[in-house]
């Protein structure tokens, strides 16, 4: 079975003592609204940054690699790595916004990515166009990327809410929207105006309900084209660079 090994929430991420301290507020039987631990797909931040570092030791250590494709499989994965690198680097800044970000680790080339990277301005407009109020956890961009990826997993069976209790998540806060404005977070900086404090506070069933295979292929095919074609533009560089 797949292992995830993600942290929760935003660098420097929650400690395994949050994260044990988040699993007793899930009362299974009960709905949990949004807890700060998903069992099973949350790991520690201190376990996740020593597991990168170390893979990342290896890399360029053992194996002599030039260049490294750093990528964050989710939001505080990659705002995770991109921190690796900017420790590594002091003299260099975090892009403001989804943007790669380049650096050196102890002589070998690295890019820290995540996939908002490449397609941020493309999934913004087809939010736009589907009236999705703003760009949230397990969203239709995310769960458009994991069927594109393995189709297998996005079973929508368990979205009937009458056969299939939601013990804790997202899928049942659709009804939020009149709670008042929407704390502004660091995810929204970058999307319009608009949107802040539009309704609901994470994905929900509507949402999902505009899920189609087509839109999944389109975007997996975009952001794999975007970023294979600037890893190969990195790397041909520094190709060029050795032969000087």
């Amino acid at each position: 079975p797949m292992l995830p090994v993600a942290p929760s929430g935003m660098y420097p991420s929650a400690n395994k003592e949050k994260l044990q301290q988040g699993m007793k507020n899930v009362k299974f039987g009960e709905y949990t609204r949004t807890p700060l631990v998903y069992p099973g797909v949350f790991t520690s931040g201190e376990l996740c940054k020593a597991l990168y570092l170390e893979l990342l030791e290896t890399f360029v250590l053992e194996h002599k690699f030039k260049m490294c494709v750093f990528f964050g499989g989710h939001g505080p994965a990659a705002d995770m790595i991109k921190h690796i690198v900017a420790e590594e680097n002091p003299s260099l800044e975090i892009p403001q916004g989804h943007k790669p970000f380049y650096g050196d680790f102890r002589g070998m080339k690295i890019m820290a990515v995540g996939s908002l990277d490449y397609n941020i301005q493309y999934v913004i407009k087809a939010y736009e166009d589907m009236k999705i109020a703003r760009i949230g956890h397990g969203g239709l961009w995310e769960t458009a990327i994991n069927y594109a990826v393995n189709p297998e997993y996005f079973q929508t069976k368990f979205l009937d809410k009458d056969k299939y209790f939601q013990h804790y998540g997202a899928l049942t806060e659709e009804y939020f929207a009149d709670e008042g404005p929407i704390t502004r977070g660091p995810e929204e900086k970058f999307m319009p105006e608009s949107w802040i404090g539009a309704g609901c506070l994470r994905p929900n069933l509507s949402e999902y309900a505009k899920f189609t295979p087509e839109f999944a292929e389109e975007l997996e095919k975009l952001t794999v084209d975007r970023m294979v074609a600037e890893v190969s533009e990195k790397y041909a560089s520094i190709l060029a660079e050795e032969k000087k």
